[in-house]
């Protein structure tokens, strides 16, 4: 399943709604799927597909690219949730509060009305205040009170509710994925690495 804010598939989703997934993310999982979304493309010219190939191939290249050549296997589900934590939690590199949204978010307010960015995109990414996880699908407490981003509503669904035009949402959002993107980078220690080229899986 998709991570919003880094491109490229999870392994798999742990329910059945593809909400929160398992945050491993396997190089032989993006060969696969760019080619069956790019043959979606080419049978029905869905734009959604090609965007999706961009985004899988962005990440291949941007976080498994080895500067030898050829691309890395995998990255872990699991990562230190700052600097000075001393246990690894799965999805901590990806998952947010409420609280950081908005914090992160907070100086920018749409042109059109006095309405938060923060706003916009916990619209369309299912933000909630206590988190978005059911807790059945959190045996260990992991991403209590955490948010995984999902679409949960569309760009005409907020321009409808905020009554602001679509166009701005889409602008809007997009610039709002880069700034948590860049803030996640920069505050966030990485997953692990599995630094293995396999041929195979490079052959995909």
């Amino acid at each position: 399943m998709s991570l919003w804010i880094s491109q490229g598939f999870a392994r798999y989703s742990t329910d059945r709604k593809w909400h929160v997934p398992h945050f491993e993310k396997m190089l032989y999982d993006q060969a696969q799927l760019v080619q069956i979304y790019t043959s979606g493309y080419l049978y029905n010219r869905n734009q959604i597909y090609l965007d999706t190939v961009k985004d899988i191939l962005t990440y291949v290249k941007r976080d498994l690219g080895s500067e030898e050549g050829g691309f890395f296997s995998a990255e872990d589900a699991d990562s230190y949730p700052s600097s000075s934590s001393k246990e690894k939690k799965e999805g901590a590199f990806y998952a947010f509060t409420k609280k950081e949204i908005v914090h992160i978010l907070d100086a920018k307010k749409s042109s059109q009305k006095e309405i938060s960015w923060a706003d916009i995109f916990c619209h369309r990414f299912g933000v909630k205040e206590n988190g978005n996880v059911d807790p059945l699908q959190d045996p260990h407490d992991e991403l209590k009170h955490q948010n995984v981003l999902y679409q949960a509503s569309t760009f005409q669904q907020i321009a409808d509710k905020l009554i602001i035009p679509v166009e701005e949402v889409k602008e809007i959002v997009q610039e709002s994925v880069k700034i948590v993107f860049d803030f996640r980078n920069t505050n966030r220690p990485r997953p692990g690495l599995d630094t293995k080229i396999i041929t195979s899986w490079n052959g995909e």
